[in-house]
């Protein structure tokens, strides 16, 4: 599992986001093997354990209820962040803010590239 090294903390992603990102790749006609060995060297990867399973599964209910579902690859994205204790820097806060009430801490993208020391 890699760290890039020109950020203070390492920076993490999801399978899942692994996934979502290079299927667009491969739709566009590039070849994704590299782009993913890139990326898992680069970025920590956090899979999807039974601890987000079951989060996702309690998360998903109470939107259900409320009439608020998301696409699935989102909503397990956000509870592997969960679980995890992680936030989720991302450039669609509105999608995303619908998962603070069950703990989700949301940050801007904009703001976290602002923060993010260069060397």
């Amino acid at each position: 599992m890699g760290v890039n090294q020109d950020f203070p903390e390492p920076i993490h992603t999801t399978y899942l986001s692994i996934y979502e990102f290079l299927r667009g790749l491969a739709y566009l006609g590039k070849s994704v093997t590299d782009y993913k060995a890139y990326l898992e060297s680069n970025l920590e990867v956090l899979s999807l354990d039974n601890k987000a399973i079951i989060l996702a599964s309690t998360v998903y209910a109470g939107l259900k209820k409320k009439g608020a579902l998301v696409e699935d690859p989102d909503l397990l994205i956000a509870c592997v962040c969960m679980a995890n204790r992680l936030p989720i820097v991302t450039g669609n806060v509105k999608h995303f803010e619908r998962f603070v009430q069950f703990g989700l801490t949301v940050r801007p993208l904009n703001e976290f590239m602002a923060s993010v020391r260069r060397g």
